[in-house]
């Protein structure tokens, strides 16, 4: 896998911390992303992390904790067996 590069594309909730393996996405517009990292020797897994903006924690979500702990997640992409799951 060394020297190969994933790109990744989707969408999440709006105004949103957006990070794939710990670093920010960077082509981030309104609910859709593109990001393309590269992938280090031997790694067959990629994380995604997607939570609320402070500023959308209390303005949309009214500092509800059940609603942001719902638009928090976590996701584990397997590159060799193409798949995703969602983890804690």
């Amino acid at each position: 896998m060394k020297g190969s590069t994933l790109t990744l594309k989707g969408n999440s909730i709006k105004a949103a911390n957006l990070t794939i393996n710990g670093e920010k996405v960077t082509d981030y517009n309104e609910m859709y992303f593109t990001q393309s990292i590269n992938l280090n020797e031997g790694q067959t897994l990629v994380t995604v992390h997607i939570e609320p903006t402070d500023t959308t924690k209390s303005t949309i979500f009214k500092d509800d904790g059940g609603s942001i702990n719902k638009n928090t997640k976590n996701y584990v992409i397997d590159v060799i067996n193409k798949t995703i799951s969602e983890s804690k």
